[in-house]
């Protein structure tokens, strides 16, 4: 299950004003969208996880993910409400060992 807000900015000089444009929630295939139309229901995006491109029909929750990405240029921000299954961080992604103290110089003359 996912939940989402997008949010809008409008500069008004020294001030933002942040706006709610909208909610999204998603729960397995149910997707719910207040208003209704506040995105179109056949936008695709890419997906965070795979890259590959994505719609609502094939995947409601991952197409929510990753609305992140693909709204990023229009002026919209997503704000996630809650995830239960978050993309990963960079920090989880990192290797868990440590190189040697030899390898390390190594790696750092081959650059």
């Amino acid at each position: 299950m996912i939940h989402v807000r997008l949010i809008t900015a409008q500069n008004l000089g020294e001030k933002v004003e942040r706006r709610v444009a909208g909610e999204i929630l998603a729960d397995g295939a149910k997707l719910r969208m207040n208003p209704e139309h506040v995105l179109p229901a056949d936008l695709q995006v890419l997906s965070l996880r795979t890259g590959e491109p994505l719609t609502p029909d094939a995947d409601a929750e991952e197409w929510v993910r990753s609305l992140q990405g693909s709204l990023r240029g229009v002026g919209m921000a997503v704000e996630v409400v809650q995830d239960t299954n978050p993309l990963p961080t960079v920090a989880d992604d990192e290797p868990d060992f440590e190189l040697s103290d030899q390898a390390a110089t190594r790696a750092e003359l081959a650059w």
